[in-house]
């Protein structure tokens, strides 16, 4: 593709994205949808891998406290 007068290598997925951004702009509303329905996908597929990240580490911290600050004999149970 093209791009101020110099050619840069991008994939399909990435060039396709970068046409319906600028239909978009020059007033396609088609164009405009499937962009908005495409940000809320992707928005909550990262949201969720981000959820389930925090889930993970937010045990790790809890149970590193739970040993920490634990009475004595109640980590020997």
């Amino acid at each position: 593709m093209v791009e101020d007068g110099t050619t840069k290598t991008m994939t399909k997925m990435e060039a396709a994205v970068k046409r319906l951004v600028e239909e978009a702009i020059n007033g396609d509303m088609y164009a405009f949808r499937v962009l908005s329905v495409l940000s809320q996908a992707m928005q909550e597929a990262e949201g969720s891998a981000t959820s389930a990240e925090l889930e993970g580490a937010d045990k790790k911290i809890l149970e590193t406290l739970f040993r920490r600050f634990a009475p004595a004999g109640a980590a020997q149970s």
